[in-house]
Parts: structure tokens; sequence; C-alpha cells
């Protein structure tokens, strides 16, 4: 398994909300966060429109969790609660998956994260800030070297594993 640390910076607001009330989810610390299944289910719908016919390995995501120093702004659109902040996940993926993996990534830029996403929101910028395999070969496995980042400020893997969600 591969190991990609991976930062969503939100352009347009997020929202992962809940029954009629649209009230967003909340992990442990009262901060809005991505919960791993909606992550694994985007990433991975995304990714089987690129394999055209080849078989690939689900992902394993974590929760996408905004870091505590993190500001957080919260919007009222429609009777909902959307969010607008950077936040982190890691993704686990096949080492023979890498080049689908990262072009769903890519696209999932435009696409957006979340719901309402048909509506432009969860529209965001993504970039790899970790991973197990150098940049360099990152960059010459795929053409999508915009969501590469030499930035190393991800935050340690036990804080992308700690999501809970409080309703």
């Amino acid at each position: 398994m591969l190991k990609l640390g991976c930062k969503i910076q939100l352009k347009k607001p997020c929202h992962v909300g809940f029954r009629q009330k649209g009230r967003q989810v909340l992990d442990d610390r009262g901060s809005p966060y991505i919960p791993s299944l909606v992550l694994n289910t985007q990433i991975f719908k995304e990714a089987s429109r690129f394999a055209q016919g080849v078989e690939i390995s689900p992902p394993s995501c974590s929760d996408a969790l905004i870091p505590e120093k993190e500001k957080v702004k919260i919007f009222k659109i429609e009777g909902k609660e959307y969010f607008k902040a950077n936040l982190y996940f890691e993704l686990k993926i096949e080492e023979k998956d890498l080049s689908i993996y990262l072009a769903a990534l890519k696209s999932l830029q435009n696409v957006g994260f979340g719901g309402d996403t048909s509506k432009g929101f969860g529209y965001n910028k993504l970039f790899i800030v970790k991973s197990d395999l150098s940049f360099d070969i990152l960059k010459d496995k795929n053409k999508a070297v915009s969501i590469f980042s030499p930035e190393k400020d991800f935050p340690p893997t036990s804080f992308c594993e700690a999501g809970k969600v409080y309703i």
C-alpha cells in the first residue's frame, strides 16, 4: 500500500450535513470535517471513471480533518451549513493504481467534495504534501503535476485518523 498525505484547500464552501436540518457533521473538537466514508466513495467513484475497464482496488481514506490552528468559516446557505477551510487526509492505495488515483484527485478539484457539488460547492485545490514515494517518481508516473506540493506541513498520522461524529 502506498500512502499519500493530501491537503484540500476549499475554494468554495463544502457541505457534509445530515437530515432535513442541513447541519454540518462535526468531529470531537466541534470542527466540521469530511468523513472517510464520503472521501472513499467520491474518490473511488471518480477513479472508476478513469479506469476504463481496468480493475482497481478501493482506496482507504482517513477522515479529512481541519487542524486546530486553522480558521474555519461557517456559512448558512439555503438553510444548510457550509464550511470553508484547509483539510488534511491520508489516502492509501495500491501502487499499481497510482496513475488512476492521481487523475481522480486532480479531477475532484473541479467536481468538488461533499454534497451539492452540482451547484459548485466543494470546489477545491488539492495538493499531495507527503508520500511514501519521492515527488520526482510521482511526477514521472502521471501528468497531473499541479497537485504535487513541496510543502511538508502534513499533520501527524494520528491526527488524520482521529475523527468522531457528533450529532
